[in-house]
């Protein structure tokens, strides 16, 4: 199956060659899309040289800081047109362990999508101080309340998806903006009776760079959850 994996770029030149090197050891043929919101710290000279120097990534630039949602949503349409049958969604600053792309296309064979859970058994979190947890812990359990659907982790940004549940879902028509949009993109597949597997993955805290989570994140899935679960 022709497979690519999706990373968000802004701001994360001391990362970006990491990842890259862990993903092609994990999976030496896999092809790599970043799309960058025209980061200043010398993210964009770096991609640029990766993408001369390898016909398997690929760089979209955009002109300004458009957020985490539309960035997926372009780079989900891009799959689309280009003929990709699986689609990972992975942060760019190491968070998520590449280590772990075998499991997920392992296990894709057998559903709809995969979703790397770190609230499911052998799943865990590193590296976040206390309020840290308590924030995502009580957002996934908020998500779970209203939504239900038996997905253990919500918000979650290591996925991988068949690529014709993202065209039937229609990524134009997802309205989030932050990480709300994560919610609203499983909760949508779920309803429309797409299968889930769950895998326990380890979430490890950027090591550099500076987080993107803030209040105005925070607040927009709060009201999203209700207005997913009214729509539906």
């Amino acid at each position: 199956m022709k497979k690519i994996i999706i990373l968000p770029v802004l701001n994360e030149s001391e990362t970006i060659p990491a990842v890259v090197g862990k993903i092609i050891q994990t999976i030496p043929d896999i092809d790599i899309l970043f799309i960058d919101d025209n980061s200043k710290d010398g993210s964009k000279e770096i991609l640029q040289e990766l993408e001369k120097n390898s016909e398997n990534i690929k760089v979209l630039h955009r002109p300004e800081r458009l957020g985490l949602a539309s960035a997926y949503i372009m780079g989900f349409k891009y799959a689309i047109n280009h003929g990709y049958e699986i689609v990972t969604q992975m942060d760019s600053d190491l968070s998520h362990d590449p280590a772990c792309l075998a499991e997920f296309y392992s296990k894709i064979k057998d559903c709809d999508f995969v979703v790397g859970s770190r609230y499911v058994d052998g799943g865990k979190v590193v590296n976040w101080n206390a309020f840290r947890r308590a924030i995502s812990k009580a957002g996934n359990l908020y998500a779970r309340t209203i939504l239900g659907k038996g997905i253990s982790d919500y918000t979650g940004g290591y996925n991988t998806w068949r690529t014709d549940v993202l065209k039937r879902i229609d990524p134009d028509q997802l309205r989030s903006q932050g990480y709300s949009f994560l919610i609203e993109l499983k909760y949508k597949a779920i309803c429309q009776g797409y299968s889930c597997i769950e895998i326990p993955i380890i979430f490890s805290e950027r090591k550099a760079g500076k987080s993107k989570m803030g209040s105005r994140i925070i607040l927009e899935a709060i009201w999203r959850v209700w207005s997913f679960k009214i729509r539906r």
